[in-house]
């Protein structure tokens, strides 16, 4: 896993059907950081919606752009190597979608999510609604596990204090998850806090940087060269192009064996993690974002 690169050069994106001008103010005051990029020179209208579903300030931000709207084409670019695509319809797959299938695809896709009577029965059933009692639970059952770790420890049985340990990371790696995915709560803030806690204090994980990461990866879910999380070298590579990269490298000389390999080396994912989260806080104060996922923003 890694956290990109921020290109901050000026770009388009579309939204409900007009092109907006993103210049470098506009993308510093994106609370979302670097998902936004991930749509450049190409319709973010889906995307635009999900992400900000139910927030007044986005949309507002959004209806002042479009009055400003400019009249915009981009030029199709090559997303593709000459290696990746030799390798691409064995590892990866194909893509036959046309233009036009991939905006009725959306098109038919928005329509059902718009429906009122789809969102009204599910908020019916409970589907968006939490269980306080099940987080309330999980954060307990956290807390106790890292306790019994400690205790452990202390008794030097230092083999069952790990594998406690483990268990414990485990759990709150998926809380963080929720929480910095606004899962619980309707207030981003309780949500944020909690994060914090679960991520932050109990095992030294950045939310911030955990966001800065994870939005990508649902920006641009298994993108090749945006989504980070399919970045796995030089454990795994997952991605053809990788293979490139590493020519010359006794990398390669493993890489074969991986899916022998793998469960050993899982565990080493978690270093990668924390190391990316120190360099993100690290470099927090040289970020080109006004707002770095602020706890008391709430949008």
């Amino acid at each position: 896993m890694v956290i990109r690169q921020v290109i901050t050069e000026p770009f388009h994106i579309k939204i409900n059907g007009k092109w907006l001008y993103i210049d470098q103010e506009t993308l510093a005051k994106h609370p979302g950081g670097i998902a936004m990029t991930a749509y450049r020179e190409t319709d973010a209208t889906t995307a635009f919606h999900i992400f900000h579903s139910g927030s007044k300030l986005a949309y507002q931000m959004i209806t002042e752009m479009s009055a400003n709207s400019v009249d915009y084409e981009p030029t199709k670019e090559q997303e593709v190597s000459e290696t990746l695509s030799v390798l691409s319809d064995e590892v990866v797959g194909s893509w036959n979608l046309d233009e036009q299938r991939i905006e009725t695809i959306n098109r038919n896709f928005n329509r059902f999510r718009m429906k009122k009577f789809c969102k009204l029965q599910m908020r019916k059933l409970g589907f968006f609604e939490a269980s306080n009692t099940f987080y309330f639970r999980k954060i307990c059952e956290a807390i106790g596990l890292l306790s019994l770790a400690i205790f452990f420890q202390l008794q030097q049985r230092f083999v069952l204090s790990a594998l406690i340990l483990g268990l414990a990371w485990q759990q709150l790696g998926w809380l963080i998850h929720e929480y910095a995915h606004h899962q619980h709560f309707r207030s981003h803030y309780w949500n944020d806090l909690i994060s914090y806690i679960v991520g932050n204090l109990l095992q030294g994980f950045s939310s911030g940087g955990w966001k800065e990461q994870h939005n990508m990866h649902h920006a641009a879910t298994n993108v090749i060269g945006r989504d980070g999380d399919i970045d796995l070298l030089p454990f795994w590579a997952i991605v053809p192009s990788d293979l490139q990269q590493m020519q010359g490298s006794w990398i390669l000389k493993i890489i074969p064996y991986q899916h022998i390999y793998w469960t050993i080396a899982f565990p080493f994912l978690r270093i990668s993690w924390l190391l990316q989260s120190i360099i993100f806080v690290a470099n927090m104060s040289n970020s080109p974002f006004e707002v770095s996922y602020c706890l008391f923003k709430n949008v």
